[in-house]
């Protein structure tokens, strides 16, 4: 059950999922009703004008997942860090922390 008041296609998200679907964007999803089509065009409920588009905004997020070439690397609005291959070696970097 969701927790947010935030609703995509009518569903609320819960916490978690906003917490994913904002670093995606790169800032944190405000309060409101939002749809989202399946080309990850994404507006206001009421509204048939796209305010983002998801997939554009996670590539200029740098979020990419895992890679074929064994490159492990992500960021986020938080942070950043990358692992080997296998995840046998790695760092994570959140600023102001190192």
């Amino acid at each position: 059950a969701g927790n947010t008041q935030v609703l995509i296609n009518g569903r609320e998200l819960p916490q978690l999922e906003w917490i994913i679907w904002s670093q995606l964007l790169g800032y944190p999803i405000a309060l409101g009703s939002y749809w989202l089509d399946d080309l990850g065009n994404a507006g206001y409920e009421g509204s048939p004008i796209p305010i983002i588009n998801l997939y554009v905004a996670a590539k200029k997020n740098s979020y990419q997942g895992n890679k074929e070439a064994g490159d492990n690397f992500w960021s986020s609005r938080f942070g950043a860090g990358n692992s080997n291959a296998d995840n046998t070696q790695g760092y994570v970097s959140v600023p102001g922390y190192g």
